[in-house]
Parts: C-alpha cells; sequence; structure tokens
C-alpha cells in the first residue's frame, strides 16, 4: 500500500513569503561580511577632479594628478561614450560619495571622503572605499541558499509547532510523559 501524501500544514501563502524572507535575510549577512568597506586607503583611492569641465578620478596617492585642477563640489552624473563609463557624486555637507563605473554590468568603483575647505589647498580626509559590491550581492545571495533553507526550516517547525499543532496533539504529549 502506498501512503498518500499529505497536506503540508503550513498555507502555500505562509510559506513562500517565509522562505524568501529566510533567503533575504541570510544574503544581506553575507553581503555585509563578504563586500566590507575598507577603511585604509590604497593606490586605488581616487578623488573627483574637473579637467576641462568634465570630471575624472584622480588617484589620490598622486597629489600631481589633482592637487592643480578643481575639486568636484556639487552632486552630478556624468556619462562619457554612450554610458560606457558614468560617474556619480552625491555630497551631504563636507562628505562625498563618488561611485565610477566602466561598462554597463561592472561593478563600480566606490570611494567616499570628507572635504575641509578651510585650508589651502582643501585636505580631502577618505573615509572609506569598496570594489566589487554588485558581483558580491550575486555571489552573497548563491551562498544563502543552503543556510536560507536551514533556517526556513527551523522557522517552519516553530511556527507548527506554535500555531498549527492540534490540541489533541498537545494532549497525547503530555499523557505520555
Amino acid at each position: 500500500m502506498s501512503k498518500l501524501k499529505q497536506k503540508p500544514l503550513l498555507p502555500f501563502w505562509l510559506r513562500i513569503p517565509l522562505g524568501l524572507a529566510c533567503w533575504a535575510l541570510a544574503s544581506w549577512v553575507f553581503f555585509l561580511c563578504l563586500a566590507k568597506k575598507q577603511d585604509i586607503p590604497d593606490e586605488l583611492f581616487a578623488v573627483c577632479v574637473l579637467d576641462d569641465g568634465r570630471p575624472i578620478l584622480a588617484r589620490l596617492a598622486s597629489p600631481e594628478q589633482w592637487q592643480d585642477k578643481p575639486l568636484c563640489r556639487e552632486s552630478l552624473y556624468f556619462e562619457d561614450h554612450e554610458g560606457i563609463r558614468r560617474i556619480y557624486v552625491e555630497r551631504n555637507g563636507d562628505r562625498f560619495y563618488v561611485s565610477e563605473f566602466f561598462d554597463s554590468p561592472s561593478d563600480p568603483l566606490e570611494f567616499s571622503y570628507r572635504l575641509d575647505d578651510s585650508t589651502h589647498p582643501p585636505t580631502i580626509t577618505p573615509l572609506w572605499w569598496r570594489r566589487g559590491s554588485m558581483m558580491m550581492k550575486f555571489v552573497s545571495a548563491f551562498i544563502a541558499i543552503p543556510f536560507a533553507m536551514a533556517l526556513y526550516r527551523i522557522l517552519r517547525r516553530i511556527i507548527i509547532r506554535r500555531f498549527y499543532r492540534k490540541p489533541e496533539d498537545t494532549m497525547t504529549i503530555q499523557a505520555e510523559s
């Protein structure tokens, strides 16, 4: 005799969102661990300067590239070569966030720095930089799948025991002990 497949205890409208929430949570945790913001600037750290009215990113490590040029001081969006090279600059008070894309699916180079205009020349204080964050989102989503499945099974079991157990099941368990 074959056993009939039992109806799942959790309704469909609860299973799918619970699974997606577990996957999103696990992906977010892995992304925060994999794509860390680097605190120490290296030779890749760049600042936005205007060269003939066009923004470019000049390396902070080589001051001859940027000291005699005006710095980008306002938020801007710049596209070059039909969108292959894009630069975003966002200003928040004295902090700047700069991201540079080299082609549409690529990972941006992201930089954040503080600009102090009280000195001459202005003092640039690097805050953090990051690269490869777009690819890390995909990698973290893929790595999170088995962990999300384990978290889903644990949460499903807790929800079934708490909300979907029939009263006679609890009576038999108490009677056996």
